[in-house]
Formats: structure tokens, sequence, C-alpha cells
């Protein structure tokens, strides 16, 4: 047995602490690879929109989360506020965003039609897009629905 030898112990737990240390290390080298190549863009656009055209568009989306609330109102006489809703979801298409697609977040102020912003995430590592690409890609798709 290896408790008998000098020592024995304390280098097998060497050595079992070195591949435990090792393939942490590796983990950490792996998942930090993969986060740093994360695109965020965040659109600000304050355009009023077509409600019809924004739920045709949506339709052909897999909404991953939506989730809405309402604003408070600083306007005495007013009541209540606006309802903004924030959709999220991951494109499908492969071969249009050139690799991993991306996810998309648009928020939108349904009580006045406009489009507030969009958010967009892009695995840089998995897709070859660049931002100028996204940028187009996305109202253009935005623009096709109307």
């Amino acid at each position: 047995p290896i408790y008998k030898f000098p020592l024995g112990v304390f280098f097998v737990n060497m050595l079992w602490w070195g591949l435990v240390g090792g393939a942490l290390q590796w983990l950490m080298d792996y998942l930090g690879q993969m986060v740093s190549g994360m695109l965020a863009i965040v659109y600000k656009i304050n355009k009023e929109l077509n409600k019809e055209a924004l739920l045709n568009y949506l339709k052909d989306k897999e909404i991953e989360l939506e989730d809405n609330y309402q604003t408070r109102s600083h306007h005495r006489e007013r009541k209540g506020g606006t309802v903004i809703k924030k959709f999220t979801w991951d494109e499908r298409d492969r071969k249009r965003w050139r690799g991993k697609p991306p996810r998309i977040e648009i928020v939108v102020d349904v009580q006045y039609n406009y489009l507030l912003r969009a958010f967009i995430q892009v695995n840089t590592a998995l897709s070859k897009i660049t931002s100028d690409e996204v940028k187009e890609l996305f109202f253009q798709d935005l623009n096709d629905y109307g």
C-alpha cells in the first residue's frame, strides 16, 4: 500500500490536487474565452411604428420572454402612464447571421405605438458578422414588415 512509503500519501495528494487545479484552470480559461467574444449593441430608436406590422413581425419570432410594465405619469390630471413591453428572442437563421444567430430584445411603448430601443447580443467567437451588418440586417428585417 502507498501509505507505507515515506511521503507516499503526500505525493498522491499533490498529484490529485494538481489534476483538479489543472482542470479548474482549463475550465476558467474556456469560459473566459466564451464570454470575451460577446458583442452587445444598443440602439435607441424612438420611432413610431405600425402596430399590426409589429405583431406580424413578432409572430415569426419564437419569443422567449415577454415582459411589461406601466410607467407612472408625472402629471396630476393624467392617471396611469404608458405601457411598456419588452420582447426577447433568439434569431434562428445561422446562414443569414453568418454563424450563431444573435439574441434580440426590443422595447415597445404599446400605448403610443413607439419602438423605443433594441438590444442585440452577438457571440463573435461563434459568428463572423460585424456590428454594421447586424444593424443592417435588423433594420432591414423591421422594414420588410412595414
